[in-house]
């Protein structure tokens, strides 16, 4: 969508055909180097800004889980920079006053970037 390449969790789709017939990605993130942290750069080495916007008003968690407790609310269209993402790209990681903060990915539209750039947190 919009070329933009993302994952989608299989409880949001209905697939037209068998899970068997779907590609299997290998697409990897580098692990940064202990203590360090992962930025994404482009083929030129330079830093690659991912921004995104929700498409509605979400709950922002202190975690990347619905169990997470709720630290606040974005508003709907409301613009903000992803730093990171969890394993399987469910979540995206931004700064909420200050402190690390999470969304659920379905939620929001990256507007900048694409996913591959986000660093697994």
């Amino acid at each position: 969508h919009q070329g933009v390449r993302g994952w989608v969790s299989a409880l949001y789709v209905a697939l037209d055909g068998s899970v068997n017939s779907l590609a299997i990605s290998t697409e990897v993130v580098p692990i940064p180097e202990s203590g360090g942290v992962y930025v994404a750069q482009d083929s030129a080495g330079a830093p690659v800004t991912v921004r995104a916007k929700a498409n509605t008003s979400v709950r922002i968690r202190d975690a990347a889980s619905i169990f997470g407790e709720q630290v606040g609310t974005l508003d709907q269209f409301e613009e903000f920079t992803v730093e990171g993402r969890n394993s399987n790209g469910a979540w995206y990681m931004f700064t909420y006053q200050g402190a690390p903060a999470w969304v659920n990915s379905s939620y929001v539209t990256l507007i900048e970037g694409t996913v591959i750039d986000l660093p697994i947190r």
